[in-house]
């Protein structure tokens, strides 16, 4: 497939640890609960950010197509709301069903809805706040209540928000999961189911084919076509990157004791000999506007371990580097303490070969401090 994109050369190996991707594949076939139904929709595959883009754009249209006399328009870049309503400041948030494998239940997270809190808004940015569920079913848009299942986010809610949190019933599937849900929300609470849709809507038909016929999109879809975790979002394919890196960081210290983030509730994702191990991942991804491949590891806290791991996730494989002291590490002011900071490692200009990219990422790295630890090849 890569043929088709670069020229023929050799995908560049770093020259540590080496390994095929099949000592891995009880890890890589782990599609985990929540994927399985959801098998073969364009959307599942999204990443949180592009999906929640789409299912934005999905709930105006929809709004405008059960209510024909409203007025609807967008709050531009800069407002703290999405749109307006007749006037009305509306948020809008999204969220996958998805399974809760600690509960044995299947449920609903909407994060980072800012209603009122005492140290930062005297008053919630919205006036109406309107919730899309997506289920395997299809798509279900509320009016929610502003009251029904709010909860805090801890350190996090004051500058990102609160959480608005509703599951099933344990040992139930993901159907009656969602029943449980929505019942929850309109007779539990007073919010309002608007409408629900199939995924063969012609509003989202129409929504998926324009997001497809993007050309970074495509070139990045065809680029990832048949790779292993490719149909995985970036939550699910990070805990299996996390596993395959702990595996690896056995073999390289094999005399070691190994403890995990579960023990005692430690904040790193493993503790080797007293190390605390963080393992980040990015995908490989083309910009938007196709100048260049870049990745982007983020809600990297320093204070939380002592050791970072980098893995840069590839048409070609998993490449895993130990990050060297503060190397490309960014700030957002205030909101990193809570957040966290991001790193960025981006590619040369007018580079769209995914191996030569690839490449000089990796040389970006090495030149910066950052020691290779391994290599999974596809």
């Amino acid at each position: 497939m890569l043929s088709r994109f670069c020229q023929k050369i050799k995908p560049p190996r770093c020259r540590w640890l080496t390994l095929p991707a099949g000592n891995f594949q009880y890890i890589l076939d782990d599609v985990g609960e929540t994927c399985k139904p959801y098998m073969g929709q364009p959307l599942a595959e999204m990443s949180p950010s592009r999906r929640g883009f789409l299912l934005e754009q999905l709930g105006q249209k929809l709004l405008e197509r059960s209510q024909p006399f409203c007025k609807l328009e967008d709050a531009g870049r800069d407002a703290p709301w999405d749109f307006t309503i007749d006037g009305k400041k509306a948020e809008f948030k999204s969220a996958q069903l998805a399974f809760e494998q600690g509960g044995n239940k299947w449920g609903v997270t909407f994060r980072n809805v800012k209603f009122a809190h005492p140290e930062y808004r005297d008053t919630a940015l919205f006036d109406e706040l309107y919730l899309m569920i997506y289920s395997p079913a299809g798509l279900h848009l509320l009016r929610h209540d502003l009251q029904t299942k709010i909860s805090s986010q801890g350190m996090h809610t004051g500058c990102s928000g609160h959480k608005i949190h509703v599951a099933g019933r344990s040992g139930d599937g993901w159907s009656a999961g969602l029943r449980c849900v929505l019942d929850k929300l309109t007779q539990e609470g007073s919010c309002k189911l608007l409408t629900s849709i199939k995924a063969s809507d012609p509003i989202l038909r129409d929504l998926l084919t324009s997001h497809q016929m993007n050309h970074a999109v495509a070139y990045q879809s065809l680029v990832y076509q048949g790779v292993p975790l490719s149909n995985m979002n970036p939550s699910l394919r990070g805990l299996r990157v996390q596993r395959i890196a702990q595996s690896i960081d056995q073999m390289v210290h094999p005399g070691c004791t190994f403890l995990e983030r579960a023990v005692g509730n430690r904040p790193a994702d493993w503790i080797r000999d007293g190390v605390r191990v963080e393992v980040k991942h990015a995908q490989m991804v083309l910009s938007s506007d196709s100048i260049r491949f870049r990745c982007v590891f983020s809600s990297i806290k320093p204070n939380l371990f002592d050791e970072l791991w980098l893995v840069i996730y590839s048409p070609v494989g998993l490449h895993i580097f130990k990050h060297h002291g503060s190397f490309c590490l960014s700030s957002a002011g205030a909101r990193s303490d809570v957040a966290g900071r991001n790193i960025w490692i981006v590619g040369p200009a007018n580079q769209r070969c995914p191996i030569q990219a690839l490449q000089a990422m990796k040389q970006k790295l090495q030149t910066g401090g950052c020691e290779g630890i391994a290599e999974v090849l596809w």
